[in-house]
């Protein structure tokens, strides 16, 4: 069985940072996407992003375009007998929630990260990279867990501990 823990949320609102948190806490499988984007400053190459100069295949498992960039991942990254958690957008999660149906015995879980605007603005979040959040798809499906992120990193531990898969 293979299963996936997808944490979705605008940016700086904590995403990277709880995936990395799960995946050492639990021992999970820390998924990393495929991007044709250039690396931002701070960023390692395999660590945010396995970062590429070309586009997604056709054998992508979750697959979304965003601020003019591809990102992706394939089933060859998952691991079965764990979870899996992967970093996604709702566009991608959307992709990723129809694929899963092709798998006997998979389950894809949800968590939604929200932080207010004044905390990712902290965070380094420029208002540019806030105002393309306002163009994000929208996802009307229900998420597994809502999580705010306001609050300290010990807080913002504490609401991930409560995630049960």
């Amino acid at each position: 069985m293979i299963r996936i823990l997808c944490i979705v949320g605008e940016a700086g609102v904590g995403k990277d940072t709880a995936a990395a948190y799960l995946a050492k806490k639990h021992g999970w499988n820390l998924i990393h996407s495929y991007t044709n984007r250039p690396m931002r400053e701070g960023e390692t190459q395999g660590k945010e992003h396995i970062f590429v100069d070309y586009c997604a295949p056709e054998t992508t498992f979750a697959y979304t375009h965003y601020g003019n960039y591809d990102y992706w991942t394939d089933m060859s990254q998952f691991i079965e007998g764990t979870v899996n958690v992967y970093v996604i957008d709702e566009k991608g999660l959307i992709y990723a929630k129809e694929k899963i149906k092709e798998f006997d015995s998979s389950q894809l879980f949800c968590v939604h990260i929200s932080a207010n605007k004044e905390k990712r603005s902290e965070r380094g979040v420029d208002d540019k990279r806030m105002d393309r959040d306002s163009t994000r798809t929208e996802y009307d499906g229900d998420y597994d867990y809502n999580i705010n992120n306001d609050g300290t990193i010990e807080e913002f531990y504490e609401s991930l501990d409560t995630i049960r898969i």
